[in-house]
This record gives C-alpha cells, structure tokens and sequence, in this order.
C-alpha cells in the first residue's frame, strides 16, 4: 500500500494529543507515518510531547493557526514521499479500520480531491457531530448534515458525495496540493477547510464521505468553542472574508447572513457580548490571526 501520512496540530493539548495517537497506533494500515506539529504552545507541549516514540515531530516557535500548522504538516508529509495525508484534530479518537476505509474511498473516487466519514461526539458515540457539509450559494451558509442526529440513522455500506468535509478528518492525496495549493494562513482559525474546498467554483466542490462513523471528535477541546468570543469573533471575521471572495452578485444576501448571525441575534438575546466579539470580526479584517490571538488573551503567540 502507498505510504499514508497523519497530520496533527497542537496547541495546548498535550493530553488529547497523546490520546490520539494512541488510537492511531491501532490503525490496521501500512506504511504509516504519525507527524505532530507542536503550534508555538506556551506550555509544556513540546516536552510532554517528545515522550512520544515513532511519531516525527515538528516545533514551530509560534503559533500559526490551524491552516498554518496544518500546512507546515502537509508539506513535510509530501516532501516525505506519502501519497495520502490525513489532516486529524489532536481531539479525536480513530476506529481501527478509520485509514484504509479512508484510503480506499480515494483509490475508488480519483476524480475527487476531499475525502472524509461520519464523525460523532466522544462524549456521545450515538449522536452526529458531522454527516456531511451543506453549503447554500445564496446566502454564504454552511452547515453540518445531521449534526445531532442519530448515527444510526446516516450509518451506510456505500460512501456519498457531499459538498465539503470537515478539517477535523480530512484525506487527501498529496499530488492535489498542487492543483489545490494549501490552506490559507490568514484565516488562522475557522472556515479555512470550507474556503479550501470551496476554490475551484460554484460546480465544482464535490467531497465523498464514508457511510461509517470513524472519528469520534472531543468538540471543542481542540480550539475552544465556536460559540465563545474568541471563536465568534473568527467565525465572523472569516465569513467576511469568504463572502469577499465567493460572493459575487450574491453580496447583499451574504452580508444579510452574517449582520442576523453574528450582530442581530445575539444583542436580541441579550449577548452583547458575542455580539461586540461579531462586530470585531469586521474591524480586524486586515489584522493577523496571531495578532487577534495575542490581543485577545494577552499572550504573544498564545
């Protein structure tokens, strides 16, 4: 079999990811190759992580978002002569047959570029975190097919297309880099898996995704919570930069979309709040991520 690369970014996360990557020893395919990127953590990460045997270990001395730390991975796994590579968040666990399910669907799907399965709640193996990726044109929405759902209910011998796959478990051969490129760095966090996938046009971006639930995904232990400030204030900086990008005609609704999201609704619930953290993802719409980071928490590189 062709040699399959993991790619795992850590930040702060030492534990969850020690705990992936001993799931991933239990694969059942080979070649295999572990590549963790300790992202600038100011913690003890990278000691803790250079217990790890068997894993090829790359320290970054700054933090570079998901997209950066996901890229230095990708190019490292390329460079490293592996045909797939396997973008993984360090919070989630594998089933056993997860990569060779993965690596299959791609040999059988050559035409396609994105790769991924069902995903469910660590804390929940029963209930849908990710089915699949909606995206509606009109107004610039995304969404998870069946978030919540019975996995029962999705579980399928056969794959099926979808619109995009989630980051959180995400395959692709490493001979799309060049057609693809990699992800942009200047969204950091959130949405850089969605403007990746969304590149080649309106027609184009068809994912597949294996009918079985392989991931289980610890939500929001990788990089916090969407529904935090610091996670409102990216997801609304990067709808804005999505909107610029793609929107075309469609402006007005897009930007209609992401004034009711991240503005409207929550200083009518009271959430002033996410709120103020909303109307910050327009004001730093030409600050770095890293910047916005360190800003927010005080922490140079944090």
């Amino acid at each position: 079999m062709s040699k399959l690369s993991v790619v795992l970014v850590n930040h702060r996360g030492w534990r969850d990811t020690i705990e992936c990557v001993g799931s991933l020893r239990k694969l059942d395919y080979a070649p295999l190759e572990i590549i963790v990127v300790e992202n600038g953590s100011p913690d003890d990460s990278w000691e803790r992580l250079r217990a790890l045997e068997g894993v090829r270990l790359l320290r970054l001395d700054r933090n570079l978002g998901f997209a950066g730390g996901c890229n230095v991975g990708m190019r490292a796994a390329r460079d490293g002569g592996s045909e797939f590579v396997w973008l993984l968040n360090n919070d989630t666990l594998v089933e056993s047959h997860a990569a060779s399910a993965l690596v299959d669907l791609a040999r059988r799907r050559p035409d396609a570029h994105f790769f991924g399965c069902l995903i469910c709640f660590a804390s929940d193996p029963r209930s849908l975190w990710f089915g699949g990726g909606d995206f509606d044109w009109t107004t610039g929405t995304p969404g998870h097919v069946g978030f919540m759902q019975p996995v029962t209910a999705f579980s399928s011998p056969q794959p099926s297309a979808t619109r995009w796959i989630s980051g959180c478990s995400l395959l692709l051969r490493t001979s799309s880099l060049d057609s693809l490129g990699f992800m942009d760095e200047d969204l950091f966090l959130y949405a850089e898996d969605l403007d990746w996938q969304l590149r080649a046009g309106r027609d184009h971006p068809v994912a597949w995704i294996v009918g079985d639930c392989l991931v289980h995904h610890k939500v929001g232990r990788s990089t916090g919570s969407t529904n935090g400030r610091m996670g409102r204030l990216f997801m609304s900086r990067n709808s804005l930069k999505l909107a610029r990008r793609y929107a075309g005609p469609r402006l007005p609704m897009w930007l209609g979309r992401w004034a009711l999201e991240f503005l409207i609704k929550p200083t009518l619930k009271g959430e002033l709040g996410l709120a103020r953290a909303g109307l910050a993802g327009l004001m730093t719409q030409r600050t770095a991520g890293a910047d916005i980071v360190a800003r927010f928490t005080g922490r140079a590189g944090a």
